[in-house]
């Protein structure tokens, strides 16, 4: 058997044993290798949940072994305290507001006795306007405030309890009795300033009635203002016929509320300065209209500004609710270009003055046609020799005794 090379049969059962010995050594082996590593990984996780607790629990470990002092204590820091605006920006802006209600910086006298304010050659302002210059003046602090003073004419402006400024207003006094006094005024200007400048260069106090939607009207407003001529709002109002008679796009109409008429008011104030009244554009069905003429007169009473009545219409109310209303008014007697000939304007003027001497008083109304400008300056002059004295129209108001 050893010579042919065979391999016993015990020989296989030995190593069968041999192996099975074998295996149950790496498997003991390979279970111990096991627990070792589960064993490390438990130590791991074991330090890093240690190390997590320590990092938790450091903060407040040291405040108890090392308690934080008190806080800091800082006083409050004291609020500035408010300070009445300065008295020559206070001023300033004063003076600006009473410009924009068409009282030119010549009509103010300083008060006596070092009283800061000012005493003023105008009617007494109405609430709108005074609200207008509340506001305008809390610009300068919310402290400062306005109040009317009514009963004496007067217009107080307070900083808390004290008393900063006031407004003494007197009207000017009346012409002497006896004194023939004209009143033309120049409607539908705005439209040219070429116009406007050569009836600024007749040296007579025409009145400067003004459409707000044309072009220029601001313009002319502030030159009229400053060279002393009177600045009224030539208010565009629905004529009968409308809208084929169309009186401009943003007019007064019969249907219209209070809220879209003073809507329309407020942008004709803005776009004419220096306002101190109103006269009708066309208007013929609107002023002969009780509820309509009530509406924009309570709106013209409102701001202190007066009302003309153009009288386009034999059935105008507008004086008789106007008188209702306490709003100083007047009424056009006689138009003066109705037709555009050089020597017809003239006999007009010429009937105006007349009709002047009769009643001490007369007011025209006349437009900026060339032949027009070339009368009123030929004639002007003319009337002054005759004693015929040029005067604004709200000097020729009802009851007021001239303003």
């Amino acid at each position: 058997m050893r010579g042919n090379g065979n391999v016993p049969p015990f020989f296989w059962l030995k190593m069968a044993k041999k192996s099975k010995k074998t295996t149950k050594r790496s498997g003991k082996a390979s279970g111990l290798g096991g627990w070792r590593l589960f064993h490390t990984v438990l130590v791991v996780l074991g330090v890093l949940i240690l190390i997590v607790a320590a990092i938790g629990l450091y903060e407040p470990l040291q405040k108890w072994l090392a308690p934080a002092p008190p806080p800091l204590q800082v006083a409050p820091i004291p609020r500035a305290e408010a300070r009445p605006p300065a008295a020559k920006v206070l001023r300033a802006e004063i003076e600006h507001e009473l410009e924009r209600w068409g009282v030119p910086r010549a009509g103010l006298r300083s008060l006596p006795e070092g009283t800061p304010g000012y005493q003023v050659a105008a009617d007494y302002p109405g609430q709108a306007r005074c609200s207008d210059l509340a506001v305008r003046l809390s610009a300068l602090s919310p402290v400062v405030r306005v109040e009317r003073d009514v009963e004496n004419g007067r217009v107080m402006v307070y900083w808390r309890e004290r008393t900063l400024f006031q407004l003494h207003f007197l009207p000017p006094k009346p012409s002497r009795p006896g004194k023939v006094r004209v009143a033309i005024i120049v409607d539908d200007l705005g439209r040219d300033l070429a116009v406007a400048e050569r009836l600024l260069a007749i040296k007579a106090a025409l009145t400067f009635s003004i459409l707000p939607g044309e072009a220029h009207a601001h313009e002319v407003a502030v030159r009229a203002h400053r060279r002393g001529r009177e600045v009224l709002i030539h208010l565009p109002m629905e004529p009968e016929g409308f809208p084929e008679v169309n009186p401009g796009a943003d007019a007064l109409l019969v249907a219209q509320n209070l809220q879209d008429v003073r809507i329309r008011y407020n942008s004709y104030r803005q776009r004419v300065p220096y306002a101190v009244g109103g006269n009708n554009h066309m208007g013929s069905r609107y002023t002969a209209d009780r509820a309509a003429m009530q509406r924009i007169l309570e709106l013209l009473h409102e701001d202190g500004l007066f009302f003309i009545d153009s009288r386009t219409t034999p059935n105008s109310v507008a004086m008789d609710e106007a008188r209702a209303l306490g709003l100083a008014v007047a009424g056009r007697d006689l138009f003066l270009d109705n037709e555009a000939d050089v020597a017809k304007i003239t006999a007009q003027i010429n009937k105006l003055a007349k009709l002047a001497q009769r009643r001490g008083q007369a007011i025209g109304i006349c437009h900026p046609h060339p032949e027009t400008v070339t009368a009123l300056a030929r004639v002007v002059p003319q009337l002054r020799r005759h004693g015929i004295e040029i005067v604004a129209v709200s000097a020729l108001l009802e009851g007021s005794g001239g303003r």
